[in-house]
């Protein structure tokens, strides 16, 4: 489980492939700003949070386990969609990856 720090004081638990997947489309969008909804972990267990994410928004992500991490890129560019037409993007992303291991057993 890593962590997406928001500002000075809000810490939220999100499992590394949520954080690594956010990461690439924040680095996608070069610095345009978008609403990010989340159910949080940690302190805010359970919460729904909007967070406003943009140019000088400070904001940090640490990894547990990041070398294990693998890019679903139909997931970037549906969560670019979303920013672009709606102006906000919702976590935890949905993962085929998941999908396929949920309904194949």
């Amino acid at each position: 489980m890593g962590k997406l720090l928001y500002g000075p004081k809000i810490v939220i638990d999100l499992d590394d492939q949520n954080l690594f997947h956010l990461d690439v489309l924040i680095a996608r969008l070069r610095g345009e700003s978008f609403q990010l909804h989340l159910t949080a972990g940690g302190a805010h267990d359970g919460s729904l949070l909007s967070l406003a994410i943009g140019p000088g928004v400070s904001l940090s992500m640490e990894y547990y386990n990041g070398p294990e991490l693998s890019l679903e890129l139909d997931v970037i560019d549906k969560a670019l969609g979303m920013v672009q037409s709606h102006g906000f993007v919702t976590v935890p992303f949905t993962f085929k990856r998941h999908q396929e291991g949920a309904t194949g057993a």
